[in-house]
């Protein structure tokens, strides 16, 4: 098990070895198949930011029988509070707790691929009830407006497959809870294909060590090169 530590900057480090790791979200970014916020005002990305990490502390505090406490910002973005966009998706949440009848296992647990030297933080892990019987879930909590397919499978992908390196589980899967006011129950419980998800993050994963490959050899040659004009 890697002893990992994330920083104030969302910064991975592996403290074995003092490694720098990067992370799943960045890997993604550069592969460009997330929603771009090119030109996007700050402060909505920040308004965006706040309301998901909270959604997620109030669904923690929920499955693990506690009061959910936070501190919420007195921001405002197009007319909406920032703790009134909280407050219309916190019945989602319950009604997902009630519906799932799911069994906490744990929240925020960092995974990493010490090979690859990428590392995520998993949102949340559950056994979650249902006809055929209780499976163990790793599930990212999303509080956006729409899904992003692509993006959403190939973070999943990484999760899962960081995740069985530590842990092997024969039944484990994989979902999105999405939580929005304008969804009939004020959520969706989206299962995504593990296997799918898995290849998905493979081909990323892949992509991510040719480009860490390249880079090393410019540095290399920009080291040698420098090395040749100061000697």
């Amino acid at each position: 098990m890697a002893n990992l530590f994330l920083d104030e900057r969302h910064q991975y480090f592996d403290l074995d070895s003092g490694e720098q790791l990067t992370s799943v979200t960045q890997v993604i970014r550069l592969l460009k198949i997330r929603k771009s916020f090119h030109g996007v005002d700050q402060a909505i990305l920040d308004f965006a930011s706040e309301r998901g990490k909270a959604v997620e502390s109030i669904l923690y505090a929920l499955l693990r029988g506690e009061q959910a406490s936070i501190d919420v910002p007195q921001w405002e973005q197009n007319g909406t509070s920032l703790s009134t966009s909280i407050r219309q998706r916190v019945p989602g949440i319950q009604q997902w707790v009630k519906d799932s009848g799911c069994v906490y296992i744990a929240d925020q647990k960092m995974v990493c691929d010490l090979e690859s030297g990428v590392a995520g933080t998993l949102d949340l892990i559950a056994d979650v009830p249902s006809d055929s019987g209780t499976h163990r879930y790793v599930i990212d909590v999303k509080a956006t407006a729409k899904e992003e397919f692509l993006h959403w499978s190939c973070q999943l992908g990484a999760y899962v497959s960081m995740y069985l390196n530590e842990c092997p589980s024969p039944d484990l899967r994989c979902a999105i809870l999405h939580i929005n006011p304008k969804f009939k129950k004020g959520y969706i419980f989206r299962e995504y294909d593990l296997a799918d998800c898995s290849d998905k993050w493979s081909f990323a994963r892949a992509a991510w060590l040719k480009s860490r490959a390249a880079f090393d050899e410019a540095k290399q040659l920009l080291t040698i090169g420098t090395a040749y004009s100061t000697g």
